[in-house]
């Protein structure tokens, strides 16, 4: 019985003595985490990192979102310039001046009742779109001949405005053989002696694209068969390079214009 006693004393004191050796969990925890610390410091030394150059100061990236239709009205609204045309723009706003597509489609179609009633709620009839084409270049261009005069009779119409091509509505009129619209547009006073880029006028257009009977409309108006362009080409010579339409009947006419000038 003592025995027995003694040896369960012995026991519970030896577990008791190996109890308070080990350390407690959370200090074990503590010790795993500080030699995972020093792993890491030493391959840290061992293989360093590059680091990121912020000497530009670039702002971060910002991630791009699509605008609303309402937030590039008000844009538009707000400065007149830049984004795209709002085709919904209330009329009078600076949007609604910036070549509406709905008034360059009736100007294209030759729909006068649309133009005319676009032109009451208020939309501009001279402003240009995005390529700088105005309801008259689009007028001219089509043959639409009754857009043409209607819109050649408007206050404050232009009458030679640019396009982003640097070509008037005379030109367009000239160089697709529209003979109406020509005649309408010399009526009203457009200038025959306005240049492109290219340093062509409505004659060398049309004598380029072979069209006899603008050739000679434009003569009978007073256009300058002798005029060169950038590179030097006359009319005539335009003619004979291209070959289109009725070129030779075209230089022929072209010939006796400038044998007839003093």
């Amino acid at each position: 019985m003592r025995k027995n006693l003694g040896t369960l004393l012995a026991a519970l004191l030896a577990g008791s003595l190996m109890a308070q050796a080990q350390p407690p969990a959370y200090m074990r925890k503590a010790k795993e985490i500080q030699a995972e610390a020093r792993t890491m410091q030493e391959n840290s030394k061992n293989n360093p990192q590059q680091v990121p150059d912020f000497s530009d100061d670039k702002p971060a990236g910002k991630t791009k979102t699509a605008p609303s239709k309402a937030s590039k009205s008000a844009q538009n609204s707000g400065n007149g310039t830049g984004g795209e045309e709002d085709e919904n723009a209330a009329p009078g706003s600076a949007a609604a001046k910036m070549g509406n597509p709905d008034v360059m489609k009736a100007a294209a179609s030759g729909n006068l009742g649309e133009l005319q009633l676009l032109e009451g709620k208020g939309y501009s009839l001279t402003a240009p779109d995005g390529e700088q084409n105005t309801p008259l270049h689009m007028a001219a261009y089509k043959n639409q001949k009754a857009v043409v005069d209607y819109l050649l009779s408007r206050p404050g119409i232009l009458k030679d405005p640019l396009d982003k091509r640097g070509s008037t509505p005379l030109m367009l009129a000239a160089s697709a053989g529209n003979l109406s619209c020509v005649e309408s547009l010399l009526a009203a006073g457009c200038d025959l002696k306005i240049k492109g880029p290219d340093g062509a006028t409505a004659l060398h257009k049309a004598a380029a694209q072979g069209q006899l009977a603008i050739v000679d409309k434009l003569l009978e108006a007073g256009a300058d068969p002798k005029a060169v362009d950038a590179r030097g080409n006359t009319p005539e010579k335009l003619a004979e390079q291209k070959k289109k339409g009725d070129w030779d009947t075209v230089i022929t006419h072209l010939k006796q214009a400038q044998a007839n000038q003093p």
